[in-house]
């Protein structure tokens, strides 16, 4: 009942389940499997759903897509242990993949033209992406507004170690100096060892997050209850003057746009990389995924907005309706491919060596 004991609606949020063949080093992918305009930005189905005391789509369709690796083989599937030091939690993994499919999603892009990083929205804002900040100045502000610029302002943001989601306090995203797709922008700043860890971009083998950390109760109590981000705070051109006013110098985004994860060594952790697929046990690893998620599953009391249940529905032979974003892909995507949900949870972190900053956590 972890989820339900945190996400507040009156219509049940359905989920299917995919066992497929991923790439090296990803363990799952989450995203919603259908956007809602409100006002001006993208909402996923079922945060429109909550918004709205409503079903929007049918109860065939799902709301959220998640995919597991099934090259995966160290998942620890108990909901009621904690992993051993060789194995991946797999709840942890669920929930992290459930609030991709939630919230934690947006169509920030990263393009490397020449020498030259620029960086936009790809023509909409998802809620998630109108209160990325510096400070006080949300990036939209940087834009004019207009998802469709794409600027080396921006691109400096996304890779200056102080982008957060701003409503009225920070919480700090994953945004490294290199700009890493996938994993940028979409991730709170969290280590992969930290009781909070749950929408880190990585988690370690034998850790495990049973718990929704009160960042993200903040971040979900923000856009459900319709808060509107801050405004007037800030105009183009003026991210080097904030970032100064926060004691950082301004950077200059990273050359290397393709954010590589650099597992050239066959190794994940230091395993040997997964050489075949375990397909015959996808069929028992639906049963088994099914009968963990239905514990976290509550009756549903329709009378007012409620914790409500989690329907997860196992389906290995379908294929999600969105595009597959590689963690090695280029910073400029088809159109399948643009909701950069920062969907991708690798066990190996980022995979690109990182100095450690004042302030700034990798």
């Amino acid at each position: 009942s972890i989820m339900s004991s945190v996400w507040v609606s009156t219509v049940p949020v359905r989920v299917q389940v995919l066992f497929k063949s991923l790439d090296a080093g990803v363990l799952a992918t989450g995203t919603a499997n259908e956007y809602i305009t409100i006002g001006s930005a993208l909402y996923s189905v079922a945060t429109a759903e909550a918004l709205q005391n409503q079903a929007i789509n049918s109860d065939s369709s799902p709301d959220i897509i998640v995919r597991i690796n099934t090259g995966v083989i160290n998942f620890h599937l108990d909901p009621n242990s904690l992993p051993s030091s060789s194995n991946i939690d797999l709840v942890t993994v669920m929930l992290h993949e459930f609030y991709h499919g939630l919230l934690f999603q947006g169509r920030g892009t990263y393009v490397t033209r020449g020498s030259t990083n620029v960086a936009g929205f790809s023509g909409a804002f998802t809620v998630f992406d109108t209160f990325l900040a510096v400070g006080n100045c949300t990036i939209p502000q940087l834009l004019n507004y207009n998802p469709t610029n794409l600027t080396i302002e921006v691109a400096t943001a996304f890779t200056s170690g102080r982008l957060a989601f701003f409503s009225g306090s920070s919480i700090p995203l994953y945004n490294p100096p290199t700009y890493l797709p996938g994993s940028s922008v979409y991730h709170l700043n969290q280590p992969a060892n930290s009781q909070d860890m749950c929408m880190s971009p990585s988690i370690p083998q034998g850790q495990a997050q049973r718990s929704i950390c009160q960042e993200i109760k903040q971040l979900q109590q923000t856009i459900l209850a319709g808060t509107k981000p801050t405004v007037d705070t800030c105009h183009p051109g003026e991210l080097a003057k904030i970032l100064a006013s926060l004691g950082v110098a301004s950077p200059t985004p990273s050359d290397n746009g393709d954010g590589s994860n650099n597992l050239s060594d066959g190794k994940i952790l230091g395993l040997p990389k997964t050489t075949f697929f375990i397909i015959c046990g996808c069929v028992g690893g639906v049963v088994v995924v099914v009968l963990i998620m239905s514990a976290m599953c509550v009756p549903m009391r329709r009378s007012k907005p409620q914790p409500q249940q989690i329907i997860v529905v196992a389906s290995p032979d379908v294929d999600p309706t969105s595009g597959f974003l590689s963690p090695r892909g280029p910073g400029e995507f088809s159109s399948s491919q643009r909701f950069q949900s920062g969907r991708f949870f690798t066990p190996g972190g980022s995979g690109i060596p990182m100095v450690p900053q004042p302030g700034q956590v990798f």
